[in-house]
């Protein structure tokens, strides 16, 4: 005999599935960020050591204008830290010559 009745769910709200979802969290800003030192990008081929030695130069001024931006002597803009690195670039390209690093 089958039974005519059709199964019902019962769902019983909790206090944690009754109220509205949190909202998102307070935007951490650069004040509330801890100093972390900037890193030196990984190369995207391996680079020999002779090619690494002699664009270190050019990697510690990349260095020092971070050091300088996370110090607040320079400002934060991506603009001006992509001039730098396309300056850099073309002066190691200028200077290096085929040593250079191809990126």
């Amino acid at each position: 005999m089958r039974s005519s009745a059709t199964p019902q769910l019962a769902v019983r709200l909790t206090p944690s599935t009754s109220r509205p979802p949190k909202a998102f969290a307070p935007r951490a800003y650069a004040s509330h960020r801890p100093a972390v030192a900037p890193q030196q990008p990984v190369p995207a081929r391996p680079v020999s050591a002779g090619q690494g030695l002699l664009a270190m130069p050019f990697d510690t001024l990349r260095f020092q204008y971070a050091s300088a931006v996370m110090a607040g002597l320079v400002p934060r803009s991506l603009l001006a830290s992509g001039r730098l690195e396309r300056t850099l670039d073309a002066l190691e390209k200028l200077v290096l010559g085929p040593l250079a690093r191809q990126r």
